[in-house]
């Protein structure tokens, strides 16, 4: 059996009002050997202190990097988390999900670990297989991992997923799944042609979720998951219809062997 690798692609778009400074969100991507993806988003309260906290994200994705290309190239994404987490040094906090082909086993099974609502989707034939949930104290309020936060590695999400051959496998920050539904991103990869790359997969999905937060007129996923949460009732559907304006992180992986 030829083994499965994963070919990968990323567009990052910072909110308008913090490209000046790279944004909150960071990513890091390895290759086809290691075949380990991640996102993080900082989180965007902490610049009300003075604290950028997209150094946090960027730290802990440089330590996720790291430790699959220098360390532990065949460890579970839990494993990484808890080994990189306490190594934190920058101040604020971030949301983080890490994806990971796995060989343990004789079909190719992608191993993922998620802590806040940096979310993955799998899509097969332009159908979506698998999702992951956003992990959220409250509407709006996602878990979070950083130097003096409460949450930690022992908190995240496992997610097993087995894929396919020309599956692809979409991460984003919120800045994406606040502003776009999954479906939304199922047309995109189907009216691609069949040869694209997934940089240019990444950049069209980010593209479309940047249209979306500027559009005052969309009832988005983030305004649809706060009325299922009892945040919004019927009276006020129209206060809450418009795009949510965020950094934008997307991630693209095409599943090949």
């Amino acid at each position: 059996m030829t083994e499965a690798y994963l070919t990968m692609g990323v567009a990052n778009r910072p909110r308008d009002d913090k490209v000046s400074d790279g944004g909150d969100d960071a990513w890091f991507l390895t290759n086809s050997v290691f075949n380990a993806v991640g996102v993080a988003d900082g989180v965007g309260a902490w610049r009300s202190k003075g604290i950028n906290a997209g150094e946090c994200a960027r730290e802990l994705m440089n330590l996720c990097r790291d430790y699959y290309s220098d360390t532990a190239p065949w460890q579970y994404p839990q494993t990484c988390l808890e080994t990189v987490i306490p190594l934190l040094r920058a101040e604020g906090s971030t949301t983080v999900l890490v994806a990971k082909l796995s060989e343990d086993t004789d079909t190719p099974v992608l191993e993922v670990a998620q802590i806040g609502d940096s979310d993955l989707v799998v899509y097969r034939q332009n159908y979506v297989v698998f999702q992951t949930l956003p992990q959220q104290h409250r509407h709006n309020q996602p878990f979070q991992v950083g130097p003096r936060e409460s949450d930690t590695a022992g908190d995240a999400q496992n997610y097993s997923v087995g894929v396919q051959p020309a599956d692809y496998i979409v991460l984003g920050t919120d800045g994406l799944w606040d502003n776009l539904y999954a479906s939304q991103v199922a047309q995109i990869l189907a009216d691609a042609p069949e040869d694209v790359s997934p940089n240019t997969l990444a950049n069209r999905i980010a593209t479309a979720a940047y249209a979306a937060s500027q559009d005052p007129d969309i009832w988005s996923p983030f305004a649809q998951r706060a009325y299922e949460q009892g945040e919004i009732r019927r009276q006020n559907f129209e206060e809450h219809l418009g795009g949510k304006p965020d950094d934008i992180t997307v991630v693209v992986c095409r599943v090949s062997q």
